[in-house]
């Protein structure tokens, strides 16, 4: 009310002071239209210097930019900007930030935490908690659903992706600046049966030609045409949230001054991945993540970003030196362990998988459950029942703890 009141009383003052003016014979001025401001896709530029990815449902926070999309219910992708003048603020902590739904999002294309329940995935961070403590508010906006989580599989969240993260960051050792989108991508499935089928149609000509003599055996004859791959994901909770069957992570490092730049496309599976590959190993070129995901990235740096003898890659082919495991601790190695309780084939590779779990590694609870859950399925007797005293593991639907 003061505010409307305080409007009220300076439009009144403005209009006394015009006819003021004309009563005296002075002219008024006219009055200069405020300018509109700026658009969502113009204030992203601060993260995507050399173009958006696309310009669907963007929205920018203090430490990224994202586009949403309304019908998966998860971000298309989201791009940061990390350099070197940033510093943890005080005070900041996770502790104090909670996953919540994008108020901002239409209800009916909303994320919610009840979409995560019962899940078996996590919440996973694109723009990492762990590199946005500048402030209270933008370590909480890196928890909003929408614009900056999807459905990630456990043991991926807390150890490859994890590793990659802290690997994009560690890269302002040797540059000032650098820029990463990372977003989902929804992949054939080549190991599907139904692939190569023919079509119906094409299988109902066949058929009928082989029972009437009277038909040209030739015009029987299968052609082969483009061949069928099929594209299936996972849909989670009451709004559908879609589950992508793959990640990528694009970075590029700039180094001010020299104008040195280099390049990497990373595409992971959401999945687990068995051992510690190098993160060399899930390098890609460029050309096949814009492809998989329909977006530019960093266009504006033109056809010099797929020339590895302009845009120097960082990691895999063609680049100087590998990049290595990265920084490796006991959190990713324990969280690999839930990994190779899933990729266990046998009953053999499920208990060798089980012993190496240490009662007292993080989320042990959970390792413990799927263990359970896997040797029920596959008909293995259970090992002796190993516990952990206070055992305070996450639940199903909650991001590794601490990571990210």
């Amino acid at each position: 009310m003061q505010r409307l009141a305080a409007a009220g009383f300076t439009a009144a003052g403005a209009v006394g002071g015009a006819a003021a003016a004309v009563l005296f014979g002075g002219a008024s001025r006219p009055s200069k239209e405020e300018e509109p401001p700026p658009s969502p896709a113009a204030l992203a530029r601060r993260f995507c210097p050399y173009g958006l990815p696309s310009d669907e449902h963007v929205v920018v926070k203090q430490g990224y930019a994202s586009s949403i999309n309304f019908r998966l219910r998860i971000p298309n992708w989201v791009a940061e900007h990390y350099s070197r003048d940033q510093s943890d603020a005080d005070g900041v902590d996770r502790k104090h930030s909670k996953f919540r739904a994008d108020e901002s999002v239409p209800a009916d294309f909303r994320a919610t935490n009840d979409d995560y329940r019962g899940s078996r995935l996590s919440r996973g961070h694109m723009a990492p908690a762990g590199a946005h403590k500048q402030s209270q508010e933008a370590l909480d906006e890196t928890f909003l659903l929408s614009a900056n989580i999807l459905p990630q599989e456990l043991s991926n969240n807390g150890s490859d992706w994890l590793r990659l993260e802290r690997w994009s960051r560690g890269l302002l050792k040797e540059y000032s600046d650098v820029y990463v989108v990372s977003g989902p991508l929804f992949l054939p499935d080549d190991s599907s049966a139904a692939s190569d089928a023919p079509p119906p149609a094409a299988a109902s000509a066949a058929a009928a030609a082989s029972a009437s003599p009277a038909v040209d055996a030739s015009a029987a004859r299968r052609r082969p045409g483009p061949r069928r791959r099929r594209v299936a994901y996972d849909v989670i909770g009451p709004h559908e949230v879609a589950v992508p069957t793959h990640l990528f992570k694009v970075v590029l490092a700039e180094q001010t001054g020299t104008g040195e730049r280099r390049l990497a496309a990373f595409l992971l599976p959401n999945a687990p991945v068995r051992g510690h590959p190098d993160i060399d190993e899930f390098a890609v070129p460029l050309a096949d993540v814009e492809r998989a995901s329909g977006l530019t990235l960093f266009e504006e740096l033109g056809a010099a970003r797929h020339s590895a003898t302009e845009v120097r890659p960082l990691c895999g082919a063609g680049a100087a030196a590998r990049c290595g495991r990265g920084a490796m601790d006991g959190r990713i190695a324990g969280w690999k362990l839930l990994g190779h309780l899933k990729l266990a084939g046998d009953c053999s590779a499920l208990e060798e998988a089980w012993g190496a779990v240490p009662p007292k590694t993080e989320a042990f609870g959970l390792m413990r459950r799927t263990y359970e859950d896997r040797s029920g399925t596959m008909a293995c007797p259970l090992a002796e029942k190993r516990e952990r005293r206070g055992d305070m593991t996450a639940v199903c639907g909650e991001d590794r703890s601490g990571a990210g």
